[in-house]
């Protein structure tokens, strides 16, 4: 919507008649935003996420200032209808006008720009968009029936006489408004840091259906790869848990999800981090964001340290020209940032505190009981092994589709029904098997396309936030969509393959890659694995075929299970 009213006032601009150009005329020359500002005001700027974005401003310094692809596309479309055809320095500073000036209002009546349904339009509204944004300021504004078809601005806060008139913007953070509307405030409540995890890397290029995994872990856990980090939550839970979560082994992320899946709430964050097997973990976590905070906190004050810039603060009673407001403007954004990661710096310190203690504790009292319970074996079974070649691409990219791993991993500490886990094994196992022909009169290309078309407006919408710095909630809507199209087409998908993992000959390939992973990775016995050899049992009993699989087994998968003494545990 944004770049539709841009193109309009582009379009305003080139007829000397229209009925706006009053209001066209009187609108500042200058592009207020960053991309007006010169390479000294911008260096003030080094290190801080602004910096980065732009490649420290060498390459792609027009991102500040630039129109999307999609309206540059369209005013060279109407460059005949334009008096100096398509002009780039024109159609930027509309784009920056409506940027850094438009109100969302949704026409309907509601008040603030906002209504239950649907997104407010962006929309210039003359005299009102000149005045200046407060955090303080208690307002709203109506347009429709209510109001006669006017625009009503209402301040809702006794206003002295003579005293300055206030809008406000909404809770933007510095870095927003200096992206946006080229000024900052000091001591802003809604500064914030964004910290970025780095799910993925080497992971996702080996196995891309692990790398599904670990995100599939975040989203049970209510995490994220990305958080804000502000001055009233300067360390949240989750981005501990987060980064824990990104740091567990493969096996670890496995088992975590098979607990999580079968219907049992999410446990408390703190909880879930104070686990006996995920504490070493979580200090590794810790570890990794302390050096990560560290080390953005260093590169922000390689400009100047935060002593320098709260001492800085003082020496300016006014703004004597453009160059000293800038440099304002950035000493309250980078002074913000560096606030923020000091105290989150500050709070991971106490964090690994806590977590040695509870380490410390825990091995005490092991050794008072004897040196404690040793790890449980962990037995995996990587299915890369069935596919090879262009088909096996095909159904990795088919397994990535569906949300499937590759490597399937077995605890018998956590085994608490042998089937159900087997049988998510042999669907995986059916598919990696199966032909791509047969796959396709499943319905895979289909799949395929939804889920291709899910990554493109995914890939859209960062491309998007990078370029505007703000939420995009239409943009984010199509996401949803696009997602939950993927996951209606995967269930019948799903329903199919799991048929086909009954058939015999699954389950006896099944039961000879068990046993030949059993035999490589625990030579000297198999004894804690005795779940699977049920669980196998009880599958091919469901689908009628257990004396076909049994017979095509090692003697081993025949033996009845053994049986425990009443009482024992």
């Amino acid at each position: 919507e944004r770049d539709k009213l841009s193109f309009r006032l582009l379009l305003e601009c080139g007829d000397e008649g229209s009925h706006w150009r009053p209001y066209i005329d009187a609108l500042p020359r200058d592009d207020p935003c960053l991309s007006s500002w010169d390479q000294e005001s911008l260096s003030l700027l080094r290190g801080t996420p602004i910096w980065r974005s732009t490649k420290c401003f060498r390459d792609n310094l027009d991102i500040l200032g630039e129109p999307g692809s999609d309206l540059a596309h369209f005013a060279s479309l109407a460059a005949s209808r334009l008096p100096s055809g398509n002009d780039r320095p024109k159609l930027r500073w509309c784009h920056q006008m409506v940027m850094s000036r438009a109100f969302g209002i949704k026409y309907g009546g509601n008040s603030g720009g906002q209504e239950e349904n649907g997104d407010p339009l962006p929309t210039l509204v003359p005299v009102v968009d000149l005045l200046d944004h407060s955090n303080e300021a208690k307002v709203s504004w109506t347009v429709g029936e209510a109001s006669g078809g006017s625009f009503v601005f209402r301040v809702d806060a006794a206003v002295p006489r003579g005293g300055q008139l206030f809008t406000n913007y909404g809770g933007k953070g510095n870095e927003e408004l200096l992206r946006g509307y080229g000024f900052t405030l000091e001591s802003n409540p809604h500064d914030f840091y964004v910290i970025e995890l780095g799910v993925g890397g080497s992971e996702m290029r080996d196995d891309p259906t692990a790398w599904n995994l670990r995100l599939r872990l975040l989203q049970l856990l209510g995490c994220k790869k990305s958080h804000s980090l502000t001055m009233s939550d300067p360390f949240p839970t989750a981005l501990l848990a987060a980064a824990t979560a990104c740091v567990l082994p493969q096996a670890e992320v496995y088992l975590s999800l098979a607990s999580l899946a079968e219907g049992v709430e999410a446990p408390p964050l703190g909880s879930w981090l104070r686990a006996a097997r995920r504490r070493c973990h979580a200090l590794r976590a810790l570890e990794m964001l302390r050096s990560q905070i560290e080390g953005n906190l260093a590169k922000l004050t390689e400009v100047a340290t935060i002593e320098e810039d709260e001492g800085g603060l003082h020496g300016y009673t006014s703004y004597a020209s453009e160059s000293r407001f800038r440099h304002l403007m950035a000493v309250h954004y980078r002074l913000g940032l560096k606030r923020i990661l000091r105290e989150a710096a500050a709070r991971v310190a106490e964090a690994e505190k806590t977590f040695l203690i509870l380490d410390s504790v825990a091995g005490s009292n092991k050794n008072d009981n004897g040196g404690g319970e040793e790890e449980s074996d962990i037995l995996e079974v990587d299915l890369a092994s069935l596919g090879s070649g262009a088909a096996k691409a095909h159904k990795t990219r088919l397994m990535v589709a569906l949300d499937l791993p590759m490597a399937h991993f077995f605890s018998p500490d956590a085994m608490a029904d042998p089937a159900k886990s087997l049988s998510y094994l042999c669907t995986c196992a059916s598919l990696m098997s199966m032909k791509v022909e047969k796959l396709g009169k499943l319905g895979s290309e289909g799949l395929l396309e939804r889920s291709d078309e899910l990554e493109r407006v995914r890939a859209r919408l960062r491309d998007k936030m990078a370029h505007y710095q703000t939420p995009l909630p239409s943009a984010e809507r199509v996401v949803r969509d696009r997602e939950l199209a993927l996951i209606g087409a995967r269930r019948p998908f799903l329903s199919r393959l799991r048929k086909s993992a009954g058939h015999p000959q699954i389950l006896k390939k099944c039961g000879l890659l068990l046993e030949k992973e059993i035999q490589r990775q625990f030579p000297q016995g198999r004894e804690g694995f005795g779940q699977l050899r049920e669980g196998l049992r009880v599958l091919a009993s469901r689908s009628k075929c257990w004396d076909e699989v049994h017979g095509a087994l090692p003697p081993w998968w025949g033996e009845p299970p053994a049986k425990r003494p009443r009482g024992e545990c």
